[in-house]
């Protein structure tokens, strides 16, 4: 076995987590819920080392959101974007 085989993998996964991460991005912004837009333009998705994120960084209420607070119900739109069936070619 070639034992530079993780390295060779390692664009190709990449790739992948690219396409994933654009996905869920695309379906959370169309599943946020949308007051004023801030968050929903607020949301991106990156990819560094083997590992994908997307939220948001520059809005401070992106959590209270999603988990809901004392007064507020959740309203959950990245869970359900990360939890969707895809296909990834």
């Amino acid at each position: 076995m070639d034992a530079g085989w993780q390295q060779k993998l390692e664009p190709e996964i990449q790739d992948m987590l690219r396409k994933v991460a654009d996905m869920v991005l695309s379906d959370a912004r169309d599943e946020v819920p949308v007051r004023t837009g801030a968050l929903r333009d607020s949301l991106i998705s990156e990819v560094s080392e083997m590992e994908a994120r997307v939220g948001s960084r520059d809005i401070d209420y992106a959590e209270d959101v999603e988990l809901g607070t004392a007064d507020q119900s959740p309203q959950p739109y990245l869970k359900p974007s990360l939890y969707q069936q895809r296909t990834v070619s």
